[in-house]
């Protein structure tokens, strides 16, 4: 079973296109014992017609982990008849090509190809279901906010 761990209270910063407030969730994925990678979510307040983004960091974060044994992965959020649809992008278009917390960007095609595209979207889903900040981001597909 995938954990969610939220980390810390919601940022907030104007939207460079409408000035509407987008907010910033982060926090954890584990599982069991194993961290999975950190998540970021960003979406407009209020404008949902608006796509929201979810990156993620995912690889070894075991304390013997390096950057390079980790990945950057961007998901475009929308919903579509009341239900979130999930879409993996270039992570390059959002992410420099490395830094101290990962080696590499993946594409979709990168993802396809190491057999992670139905596991990053799984991801994503629980994110969106299991942080409790992010629960408008559902349109109201998830049974309750939870806790």
């Amino acid at each position: 079973m995938i954990d969610v761990d939220p980390v810390g209270e919601l940022d907030v910063h104007p939207c460079d296109c409408c000035g509407a407030d987008i907010l910033v969730a982060k926090g954890w994925l584990s599982e069991g014992e194993r961290d999975l990678g950190t998540y970021k979510v960003e979406w407009a307040e209020g404008q949902l017609e608006h796509e929201s983004s979810i990156d993620l960091i995912l690889g070894d974060w075991s304390e013997a982990g390096q950057a390079s044994d980790r990945y950057a992965v961007s998901i475009v959020h929308r919903l579509h008849d009341g239900r979130p649809q999930f879409l993996v992008i270039d992570a390059a278009e959002k992410f420099l090509p490395q830094s101290d917390a990962y080696g590499r960007t993946m594409s979709r095609a990168d993802l396809g190809e190491i057999g992670m595209t139905s596991t990053v979207h799984a991801y994503a889903e629980q994110i969106v279901l299991k942080d409790a900040r992010l629960y408008d981001l559902t349109g109201g597909w998830a049974p309750e906010r939870p806790q």
